[in-house]
């Protein structure tokens, strides 16, 4: 069991990091792209539009091999250019500076992966309680996918708009559906307490949930959960914020723009899975379409990622069972009570998704 102090810490934690404001140590790997030819290269490799990314904004991407399959999500940054950030998610930074020095021919351009470090700002208040000006912004139902929830406008909290501070930290917007926020990132974690001040920061054993709750509940694919390399785009239901279809040419693009032509009726595609009470199903989801889940402190409930097939619309009510068809819950291993942990980013039949068989969740978006 885990002891109610630790709950109560979880739901204070994750209460400020929605609507008020709260910094959380994440890991993030980061790739500079510098040079003449930056902006340039980078068009010829990402899926979104970067020629027309005005300076100073960020914006989700895929990176792709030429078979159109997923190398990285990534968020690319253009400070000008001749110098973008492509960030991404810990232990892929590797993997995208290879792929990008790969495809680098005639072309003067520096690729580096940087020893750079990340505090997390999430919440309505967080441009504010970083000195970015902005008003309040009201965290969305996290139940639902509201786009228009994020702040917009000319306002400093603009989501599109990137923040160079001192200490060479820069700020990154999160991009996230119903969730305000920033990545401080920077090589040196010392210089960014002063940028921080009295933004409530919350210890190491409760950084993980409370990523993954927020992840999760914003409907953000993570690298090597919800994203293999196996993965198309068109399977991850976030082509409208990682894929323009107005630029040029770019590595893989061809099965992209071909299923999109076909209406992008793909077998599969990544929805989250919120848990419901007291509602009949109207259909079964295989246990092992499940990709990532944490039972949330806000709702109480578990909120899930995970592939569901074509025949399974939005709003629809499944029931999760196992390839057997089993309900039995006898192994469950966390009580009523419980914000449990255990679940955290578990891959298919992982450990303890036994706690996950027989109960009934709406598809969102």
């Amino acid at each position: 069991m885990i002891s109610s102090n630790y709950q109560d810490l979880l739901l204070e934690a994750y209460t400020n990091l929605r609507e008020g404001c709260g910094r959380i140590a994440i890991k993030r790997d980061v790739v500079s792209v510098t040079g003449p030819d930056s902006a340039k290269f980078l068009q010829g490799q990402m899926t979104q539009d970067i020629s027309s990314l005005p300076e100073g904004r960020s914006t989700y991407s895929f990176l792709l091999r030429p078979d159109s399959r997923v190398v990285a999500l990534v968020r690319v940054s253009k400070l000008s250019d001749d110098y973008l950030l492509v960030d991404t998610d810990y232990g892929w930074g590797n993997v995208v500076a290879e792929r990008l020095n790969k495809f680098k021919i005639r072309t003067k351009v520096t690729i580096e992966l940087l020893d750079y470090v990340c505090v997390a700002v999430r919440g309505a208040l967080s441009g504010v309680a970083l000195g970015m000006g902005g008003t309040d912004q009201s965290s969305a139902d996290p139940g639902k996918l509201q786009v228009d929830a994020l702040p917009t406008g000319d306002a400093a909290t603009d989501p599109g708009e990137l923040q160079v501070m001192d200490h060479g930290v820069v700020a990154l917007p999160v991009l996230w559906p119903g969730l305000a926020g920033y990545d401080l990132l920077g090589n040196d974690l010392s210089a960014m307490d002063p940028l921080v001040g009295d933004i409530p920061e919350y210890p190491p054993d409760t950084s993980e949930v409370l990523t993954e709750v927020l992840r999760i509940e914003s409907g953000i694919p993570a690298m090597g959960r919800e994203i293999d390399s196996n993965t198309i785009p068109a399977y991850t239901s976030i082509l409208d914020r990682a894929v323009s279809f107005g630029k040029g040419c770019y590595v893989g693009q061809e099965l992209v723009e071909r299923i999109d032509s076909r209406g992008s009726n793909v077998p599969k595609r990544l929805c989250r899975l919120v848990e419901r009470d007291s509602v009949a199903p109207i259909d079964i989801l295989d246990l092992s379409a499940i990709t990532s889940a944490v039972r949330s402190p806000g709702s109480r409930a578990y909120v899930c990622m995970g592939y569901v097939p074509r025949k399974i619309n939005t709003g629809d009510i499944v029931e999760l069972l196992d390839a057997s068809g089993d309900r039995d819950t006898s192994k469950n291993t966390a009580g009523d009570d419980d914000v449990s942990t255990s679940t955290v980013g578990f891959t298919g039949l992982g450990r303890n998704t036994s706690e996950l068989l027989g109960k009934v969740f709406e598809v969102a978006q």
